[in-house]
């Protein structure tokens, strides 16, 4: 048998040598399931399959969609089918953790081992009948780069046939679409979907769950909501992000945002709920010096979730910062400030005490001494009634003396975003005459804090 094997190989690699076709294709199109209880696709076709024991990852990835039930035009089988935007669905993984520096290295990996198998075949006297062929191969795995792939894959996509036939590939094809496609099944499933929006980022992304064999339309209500349950309550058992922020009010107007700028994440992030804490933790309303007991407070609970301790771009955010900086910080804790701002970098501020122009407004940067959660709700949250912005008053003082400031009318802001994000709301998302550019940017940074110190698990 081992022989038999080694003549087909042989006779294969040898047509390849003399220029003979490089792949067999057919007609016949096998059942794309074959084996899983969902299907994946991106830009409409088939990137992975998702089988029973990794239900739950697709739940967390498709939790917040709403599926339809459809029936499959070849195998008239019902189907639970849920479609979520590429954009959406890159979101949603970055904060699970699988973001494109994951993705890439999942890549890596994949290169690796094709050049590993190289080497073996060889090794092997039986199929190394003409070694040139195996270098040559070697040879392209080492200069086939994720840019490679993901340029080549971009262009043959236009010419590519929507439905795949069964092929047979037995030698690197880089400029058939299918064969750069594959790539893609070999690898873990949150990986080959976050690999296929890095090639197709605006794609939309479709899973199709198989539920059952009757298709009597009395009963597909009942089973979309059933499977809709299902998949919510496996998704609820990955772990969200928290967040901690120097203030209950700020958690609060950062929850409202989420809402209004990342629907589809909300089920991912935690901001944490000060009144929900024990007495001994909440001893204080809130500040920069109260985060670190609060990290130790979760991190004593034994809590397994991602942390993102943020803090607010001004003098005591900064120090606080710095201070809990000197110590390090466990596996899965991040801390930051704000980013900083535009609208800080000039923004009105009294002048500063003691210098003669306390009551004089002039426009200052006052990112890193004053832009506290207020300065990132908009223009529209921090203009007063005569058309002018809420100046930053200066409070406290630094034994360097540095200012710490705050903007007028503080609590007259956060009313005016809580307005604005109950439009927001009614109407369906941000609306056109509402800024959200500094909370955007606020919240990007913060769901983002953990890219460039999560370890890959793919």
């Amino acid at each position: 048998m081992r022989q038999r094997l080694s003549d087909v190989l042989r006779a294969l690699w040898l047509k390849v040598a003399t220029g003979g076709p490089r792949r067999y294709d057919s007609s016949y199109r096998p059942d794309p399931f074959r084996s899983a209880s969902a299907l994946v696709m991106v830009d409409g076709r088939l990137v992975t399959r998702i089988r029973d024991d990794d239900l739950e990852a697709l739940a967390a990835l498709v939790a917040t969609a709403d599926p339809t039930v459809a029936t499959d035009a070849e195998s008239g089988i019902t189907e639970l089918r849920a479609t979520i935007p590429g954009p959406r669905m890159a979101e949603r993984l970055d904060l699970l953790g699988v973001n494109e520096r994951v993705g890439r290295e999942a890549f890596d990996r994949r290169v690796h081992e094709a050049i590993a198998n190289v080497d073996d075949r060889l090794a092997d006297d039986e199929l190394a009948v003409d070694p040139a062929i195996f270098m040559q191969e070697r040879a392209f795995y080492e200069r086939f780069t994720f840019q490679v792939w993901i340029t080549r894959l971009r262009e043959a996509a236009p010419t590519a046939p929507v439905t795949e036939i069964r092929r047979l590939f037995v030698y690197p094809e880089p400029d058939d679409f299918w064969w750069l496609h594959h790539w893609l099944r070999s690898l873990e499933s949150r990986a080959a979907i976050r690999l296929a929006l890095l090639a197709f980022p605006q794609a939309d992304v479709v899973v199709r769950l198989r539920v059952g064999g009757d298709d009597r339309t009395d009963q597909l209500a009942a089973i979309s909501a059933d499977a809709r349950n299902s998949l919510r309550t496996r998704g609820a058992s990955f772990l969200p992000l928290i967040v901690l922020t120097e203030g209950a009010s700020d958690a609060e107007l950062l929850r409202d945002a989420l809402h209004v700028l990342f629907p589809h994440l909300v089920d991912l992030v935690r901001f944490l709920d000060f009144d929900a804490l024990p007495s001994s933790a909440k001893r204080t309303s809130g500040g920069a010096k109260d985060i670190a007991p609060k990290i130790r407070t979760l991190l004593g609970s034994g809590i397994q979730q991602r942390i993102v301790a943020v803090y607010d771009n001004d003098l005591q955010g900064r120090q606080a910062l710095a201070e809990l900086q000197q110590h390090v910080l466990p596996a899965g804790v991040v801390a930051a400030c704000y980013p900083d701002l535009d609208l800080a970098r000039s923004y009105p501020a009294y002048g500063l005490p003691g210098t003669g122009d306390e009551n004089r407004i002039a426009a200052t940067n006052v990112n890193g001494t004053a832009a506290s959660l207020e300065l990132y709700l908009g223009r529209d949250s921090l203009t007063a009634p005569d058309g002018s912005l809420y100046p930053v008053k200066w409070k406290l003082k630094s034994q360097d003396g540095v200012y710490q400031g705050v903007v007028d009318h503080k609590g007259t802001v956060q009313d005016h975003f809580k307005r604005k994000v109950t439009a927001a709301r009614a109407g369906g998302g941000c609306l056109p005459d509402q800024d959200w550019s500094g909370v955007h940017l606020l919240l990007q940074h913060v769901l983002h804090a953990h890219e460039s110190v999560t370890q890959s698990q793919y």
